[in-house]
């Protein structure tokens, strides 16, 4: 679905979905997990696509957000694939994407259509004993400061309680993690983010710079969307 804002609070939701399960590997299972991103005047769109039983990171472009082509699974030589944040501009000649569930890898293009990884490029893994000790994933799309690049992750622990937390990656070098987040940013709180089709859930998918704020876009456990005002430095 495409909803628009004028102050990123308030939003008017079209009826019409703009991407549906069309391609082999989403009719059984569907599309999801989107993160979205505005680079050299296209929309990049990445998903999770899942045919019942694995699950696909897939890409699709637009220049209106209203007519998109999918360019299909993007890393096939991954079994299982989820949740990609793309950074918005090159770096040593290169677009970074951070990606995965489970552990979070990361993959490079040129053309922001094919891109190439290693299954030994882990750049972030969950922490034993910890709040994001059974998973971690991209949550909503990456900042690159002055300093460094801020990634907003999700993660789980052992509880399947899910968290959201930050990690800072070095400008120069996107795979060399430089800080993390040693306590979670936002945990459950209220009930519809406590109890649901999957309890225990804070899960960002989204963000928006506006006047100053970031505005950080979640799913709780029955999959509302709502957000929180984050101030960060820009």
């Amino acid at each position: 679905m495409l909803a628009t804002s004028k102050d990123g609070i308030n939003w008017r939701s079209n009826e019409e979905p703009i991407i549906e399960p069309t391609l082999r590997e989403e009719k059984k299972g569907g599309c999801g997990d989107l993160r979205l991103f505005k680079i050299n005047g296209r929309y990049i769109l990445t998903y999770t696509a899942y045919n019942g039983r694995l699950a696909r990171l897939c890409i699709a472009v637009s220049r209106n957000l209203k007519d998109w082509t999918k360019y299909g699974s993007i890393l096939p030589t991954f079994r299982w694939t989820k949740s990609g944040a793309i950074l918005p501009t090159k770096i040593n000649e290169k677009y970074w994407m951070y990606f995965g569930e489970s552990n979070i890898w990361i993959a490079t293009s040129e053309d922001l259509i094919d891109w190439s990884a290693s299954k030994k490029d882990i750049i972030l893994r969950p922490r034993r004993n910890r709040f994001d000790s059974r998973l971690v994933e991209p949550g909503s799309p990456s900042i690159v400061t002055d300093d460094y690049i801020l990634l907003i992750y999700n993660s789980a622990n052992y509880d399947f309680t899910y968290h959201v937390a930050w990690a800072a990656f070095s400008k120069d070098d996107p795979t060399k993690l430089i800080a993390r987040a040693e306590t979670p940013l936002l945990s459950p709180e209220f009930k519809w983010e406590l109890e649901g089709q999957v309890d225990n859930v804070w899960f960002a998918e989204g963000l928006v710079y506006l006047d100053d704020i970031w505005y950080l876009y979640f799913g709780g456990t029955e999959h509302i969307l709502d957000l929180q005002k984050l101030k960060l430095r820009h």
